[in-house]
């Protein structure tokens, strides 16, 4: 899939007049710099998304579904109670699969027991935030996750979520 990217790029490249390969890094170069622009655009908005969230949650009403799933891109410094709560239900799912298996485990087989294929992404990105947060380590060898020195504060109430899968 990659190579096919890598061709398919180059031929774009080619077609509007960059045909040496140093034009071509450039041209890479300054998407590379634009997307990341709009990352911390991103980053911002889902900061927002999260206050605003909060803020309706405080103020009793229920937030609004969320229209596009979760990004993957999160601070992962941000408090629990600051997730999205649809993350904040897919952790406690993965912390209690893990707790429910005890033994190390790898993201594919928490993915293929806690999530949906369409919310494996989530999966991931909440795997991390856990890991992060030391709920989880992982086996430098085997790249296995297991329970990690910050396990007694994993997360364990569940949030108020739009319909998922989760148990």
């Amino acid at each position: 899939m990659q190579d096919n990217f890598v061709q398919e790029y180059i031929k774009k490249c080619v077609s509007q007049g960059k045909q040496s390969v140093g034009d071509i890094c450039n041209f890479a170069k300054e998407e590379i710099l634009t997307i990341d622009e709009d990352l911390k655009k991103m980053e911002v908005l889902r900061s927002r998304q999260t206050s605003l969230r909060a803020l309706l949650k405080q103020m009793g009403v229920e937030p609004t579904k969320r229209a596009q799933p979760v990004s993957s891109i999160i601070n992962t410094g941000q408090p629990f109670a600051d997730l999205d709560p649809f993350m904040q239900n897919m952790c406690i799912a993965i912390c209690n699969f893990v707790e429910k298996i005890n033994r190390s485990t790898t993201s594919r087989e928490i993915m293929d027991n806690v999530s949906k294929p369409e919310e494996n992404k989530t999966a991931l990105i909440s795997i991390k935030w856990l890991w992060e947060n030391g709920c989880f380590s992982r086996d430098e060898n085997t790249r296995e996750i297991k329970i990690g020195n910050n396990w007694e504060n994993r997360p364990k109430e569940k949030a108020l979520c739009e319909e998922s899968s989760l148990n």
